[in-house]
């Protein structure tokens, strides 16, 4: 086992120096584990796969371990993804975090802009993966293995039938072809927050600069501050990390809203804005003006954003919806 940094050295990890410690430690014969670490071993496939229609089109894939993987995957991640520590600002999939904290996090705030990091699990290579196992202090063949189990090759035929229907283009699709983080395993969710370590570091430093605060929940990236962070948007965003720059998404929300102090969850709303969490006027009964700025057309999705006021403001039920560009 090698040194973890400081910071890891008091993390509740088992020490596995060698395979078949591993082995023993997962509660599997030797040959076995070896069975089902190989990258997509021929003839043997351990995950079964499920095409999901995207509400804005496309098809959203599921690659879902079988049942003897499945239980691999969960003992490392309860015995030891879930002992490491993620940066503060990580809110998904994290104990006592949630889209509440999120939320939170921004109430009160007069700017609130949303990012969406695309393909967030697919782009995590195996190398980066592995780079947390040496990182935890395991020796490089325990990581491989490790690695291995928690990673996965898309089969050429659902990469095919994905191209096919038109939603993925030639990068996505090398991506799959690669070893990388799946979504529908166990452990991704833990492993992908310990590989965005660094990325939080640096936008969390990158809304220090800019007085902003900043939060991430899976794939959604969210500043927010005071109106001063308005003018500085382009600029916060050409200052992003070019790696990550190149794979955000438009803002899907550039708003000025008046949060609630306390937001509270509210019913679903089928516009699925981070507003609507803010402001939790369901329960506080407080108005609240959520109108995208004229200026900043090209940010703002052309879905609608939803404003809930009182209803004796306009004598509805208390939800008004703008439509880019209105008044």
């Amino acid at each position: 086992m090698r040194p973890r940094p400081l910071g890891l050295d008091m993390c509740a990890l088992p020490d596995l120096p060698t395979m078949p410690d591993l082995a023993q430690w997962l509660g599997l014969p030797l040959d076995r584990l070896l069975w089902l670490s190989p990258e997509t071993p021929l003839g043997s496939e351990h995950y079964r796969y499920k095409l999901q229609p995207k509400r804005t089109g496309g098809l959203r894939l599921l690659e879902i371990p079988k049942v003897d993987l499945k239980r691999v995957q969960r003992t490392i991640h309860a015995g030891l993804l879930q002992h490491v520590p993620v940066h503060e600002a990580a809110h998904g999939f994290v104990a006592k975090r949630s889209v509440a904290t999120h939320a939170a996090a921004h109430a009160g705030q007069a700017v609130v802009i949303k990012f969406d990091l695309q393909d967030f699990f697919g782009s995590i290579r195996a190398a980066q993966v592995a780079a947390v196992w040496r990182t935890l202090g395991y020796p490089s063949g325990v990581a491989r293995c490790l690695v291995t189990l928690c990673t996965h090759r898309t089969a050429q035929m659902v990469v095919e039938r994905m191209r096919d229907d038109g939603g993925l283009d030639w990068l996505g699709a090398k991506r799959l072809r690669a070893a990388h983080l799946l979504q529908g395993a166990p452990t991704s969710p833990a492993l992908a927050n310990l590989c965005a370590f660094g990325l939080d570091l640096r936008l969390d430093g990158l809304a220090w600069v800019f007085g902003a605060a900043y939060t991430r929940y899976a794939d959604d990236l969210v500043f927010s501050g005071s109106a001063a962070l308005r003018p500085q948007f382009r600029a916060l965003k050409e200052r992003t990390p070019q790696h990550t720059a190149s794979r955000l998404r438009p803002p899907q929300s550039l708003l000025a809203p008046v949060c609630a102090p306390r937001p509270s969850v509210a019913k679903p709303c089928t516009t699925r804005r981070l507003p609507c969490a803010l402001a939790g006027t369901h329960h506080l009964g407080e108005a609240v003006q959520c109108k995208p700025w004229p200026e900043a057309d090209d940010f703002v999705c052309a879905d609608c954003v939803v404003s809930t006021t009182p209803p004796s403001a306009h004598g509805g039920r208390g939800t008004k919806r703008y439509k880019l560009g209105s008044a």
